[in-house]
């Protein structure tokens, strides 16, 4: 039975605070119209859930005999409180100031984290030591700079001269019929023929083209003429 109304107490006081500080459409406004502000001790332990909920439980028996002298039997408990505090008001600052006390005594102590030995030894200040005096900039034996003369290697490079030859189109001879033909001109005759499209040839003019020589001697009269 004291177990029940103690989470009656604490639900009850659960419930105003949600009623009173949601901001839903069924939340309580403020006489402007806007939402009332939610608590930041919304679902949190309070003095005052702690002290209604230990008034029922040590106060068991008048609480149960108070509801015997009521009609209505629902929210008797919040009643017996109120009338509780106006017979005792220094009975819940003192209730508040052990509960603040022991609220703070449940909060975990913060332990200083331990730093890795490496970076212990990092952060300690290096020790300076004595350095040696032959072996500072200002005690080296002064040298005077020896100057050396440097002779150039110079080396002849002769590249081949390559002189671009254009192709033109030179008389070919196909039987008794001599066409042009794209090729570099040689001085014995023997040219070098860099394609094997023919044209026709009008007293050495070019005119319109014949075809492409395959390498079997056959002629192709389907090839397209090439841009030249």
């Amino acid at each position: 039975m004291d177990a029940l109304l103690s989470n009656l107490i604490k639900l009850q006081g659960m419930l105003d605070q949600v009623l009173s500080a949601g901001s839903g459409p069924n939340a309580k406004l403020t006489k402007s119209g806007k939402p009332r502000k939610v608590s930041d001790r919304k679902g949190k332990p309070s003095a005052r859930n702690d002290f209604n909920a230990m008034i029922c439980k040590e106060k068991a028996t008048e609480l149960e005999a108070f509801k015997a002298t009521l009609d209505k039997k629902q929210g008797a408990q919040f009643t017996f409180i109120a009338n509780y505090n106006k017979a005792h008001p220094e009975a819940f600052p003192a209730f508040e100031a052990k509960w603040q006390a022991e609220q703070q005594a449940k909060q975990p102590v913060e332990q200083p984290v331990e730093q890795p030995v490496e970076q212990q030894k990092a952060e300690q200040p290096v020790e300076q030591q004595p350095v040696a005096s032959a072996l500072l900039p200002s005690a080296a034996p002064k040298k005077k700079p020896v100057k050396t003369a440097k002779k150039a290697i110079t080396t002849s490079v002769v590249a081949p001269i390559e002189i671009a030859v254009a192709d033109e189109l030179l008389p070919f001879t196909i039987g008794e019929k001599t066409f042009l033909r794209l090729g570099t001109r040689r001085e014995n005759g023997n040219h070098l023929w860099s394609s094997g499209h023919l044209w026709m040839s009008k007293k050495g003019a070019k005119g319109g083209h014949y075809g492409e020589l395959r390498e079997d001697g056959t002629i192709n009269m389907e090839a397209e003429e090439p841009n030249c």
